[in-house]
C-alpha cells in the first residue's frame, strides 16, 4: 500500500508499507532459513527474506503470509507467526521522488521442505544461519535475523 505524507520541509514523501516473514525449519543439528533472490532489484543475487507490499485493507500479518506463499511456495497461516516477534525496518530512497520504505517482519516455523516461486523471484534457497548471514543483501536484514535467533534461544 502506498500513502502520501508531508515531511517537515513540506516535500511529498511516499510511504511504501511491506511485510515479510523469516521462515525456518529444523533439521538434524541445525536451523535452515528460506531466502529469495528477487528479480525486482537492480542488483544481481539480491538475497532477502520473502516480503512484499501490504495491499489496501490487508493486515501486515496477512500480507506476510501471502507474500511467503507467492514468493517461495511455503504455506503458512497467521496463526503460525510467533506472536511476540515483530521487527520493523525503515529506510528512505531518494531518486526522482522520496520514498520511505517500511517493512514489518514476522517469524514462523515450517516443516515444509519443497519450494516454488513466482515470476518476481529468481531463486529460492534454504540456508544455514551462517550462509544466510553471508548472503543477505542488507545489514538491517541480518540484524532482524540476529533478533530472530535471540528469540529462538530465549
Amino acid at each position: 500500500m502506498s500513502e502520501r505524507h508531508r515531511s517537515p520541509q513540506d516535500a511529498t514523501v511516499e510511504l511504501w508499507r511491506s511485510a515479510g516473514v523469516l521462515v525456518y525449519r529444523r533439521t538434524v543439528g541445525e536451523i535452515l532459513w528460506i531466502v529469495v533472490d528477487s528479480r525486482l532489484t537492480r542488483a544481481r543475487h539480491h538475497w532477502e527474506f520473502p516480503k512484499g507490499l501490504v495491499a489496501a485493507g490487508e493486515s501486515e500479518e496477512d500480507a506476510a503470509v501471502r507474500e511467503c506463499q507467492e514468493e517461495c511456495g511455503i504455506r503458512l497461516s497467521t496463526a503460525d507467526l510467533h506472536p511476540e516477534f515483530r521487527e520493523v525496518v525503515t529506510w528512505t530512497l531518494r531518486r526522482k521522488r522520496s520514498v520511505r520504505r517500511e517493512v514489518t517482519y514476522f517469524f514462523a516455523e515450517t516443516r515444509q521442505e519443497e519450494t516454488s516461486h513466482d515470476q518476481e523471484i529468481q531463486e529460492v534457497r534454504w540456508c544455514s544461519t551462517e550462509e544466510a548471514l553471508e548472503v543477505l543483501a542488507h545489514d538491517d536484514t541480518r540484524r532482524v535475523l540476529h533478533h530472530a535467533l535471540y528469540y529462538l534461544e530465549n
